[in-house]
């Protein structure tokens, strides 16, 4: 019998994986499994929010509004989004007001948040926009 409760396992050599698939075999009808690519890193999402103070700090504005780092987060998502062809929804919000829907970045891969923080930096750089070099 296999204790209640989620467990995560991260894939490693060929014998951890027997012991997993085992474990699987042994789970009573209705527990779900599911398999998915790892999400982002922390040092990934540090450097992502790294990048947004920096963009802040330079005063970045779009259609003449400076943006605070939570409208900056939304309009870089969004363009990434676009790049990446996911497109771009806008919806009628509570107050009929438009709404512009984007994927969490917590929901993101390691390889789409480092495809987001390439699109940020290149955005970056073509806007210059000076970003302080960190560790990651």
């Amino acid at each position: 019998m296999i204790a209640a409760g989620a467990r995560t396992f991260v894939m490693g050599d060929a014998e951890h994986r027997q012991q997993v698939a085992a474990l699987i075999l042994r789970a009573p009808a209705g527990w779900e499994v599911t398999v998915r690519p790892p999400f982002r890193t922390l040092a990934q999402n540090r450097r992502f929010h790294a990048i947004l103070s920096d963009i802040a700090a330079a005063g970045f504005s779009l259609d003449g509004r400076r943006l605070k780092s939570t409208e900056i987060k939304v309009a870089f998502v969004s363009g990434w989004m676009i790049e990446e062809g996911y497109g771009c929804d806008i919806i009628k919000g509570v107050q009929d007001e438009p709404v512009q829907l984007i994927r969490s970045t917590t929901t993101f891969g390691v390889d789409e948040m480092a495809s987001l923080l390439d699109f940020t930096e290149v955005e970056c750089a073509r806007r210059n926009i000076p970003l302080r070099e960190r560790g990651t």
